[in-house]
């Protein structure tokens, strides 16, 4: 009875706010949806095989590898950087954002492998 009454209720809302969610769906950036959506099957799997690992922090790692890489690629290319009179630099004029990203990827994953040794010392608590 509870749970038919649940089932409703949930029912009612997504009938009431189905254009609004619509409109939001549509909005956000294809990325983000493919990132939620996996994030939700991590969990869904995680659930049914008794995981005891957090799928955030995997996802955030994942996250973090995939932005490094796309980084990396752009000062590769020479995509990024230029001098100081508006012109186009060669590859060492990323430079400076090569050092950038790197400190940027390198401090995000120090404070991830403390968020997860933080889990570890308190019991995931």
């Amino acid at each position: 009875m509870i749970a038919s009454f649940k089932v409703i209720s949930s029912l009612s809302l997504l009938l009431r706010y189905a254009a609004k969610i619509t409109q939001v769906l549509d909005a956000a950036p294809r990325e983000l949806l493919l990132l939620l959506k996996m994030q939700d099957c991590l969990r869904t799997l995680s659930q049914a095989l008794g995981a005891s690992h957090n799928e955030s922090v995997a996802v955030a790692h994942a996250c973090l590898d995939a932005l490094a890489r796309d980084d990396l690629r752009c000062v590769r290319a020479g995509l990024l950087g230029s001098s100081s009179d508006g012109a186009e630099s060669g590859p060492l004029g990323s430079l400076p954002f090569a050092s950038a990203a790197a400190w940027r990827y390198a401090s995000a994953k120090a404070r991830l492998r403390l968020y997860e040794l933080r889990g570890w010392w308190t019991g995931g608590k």
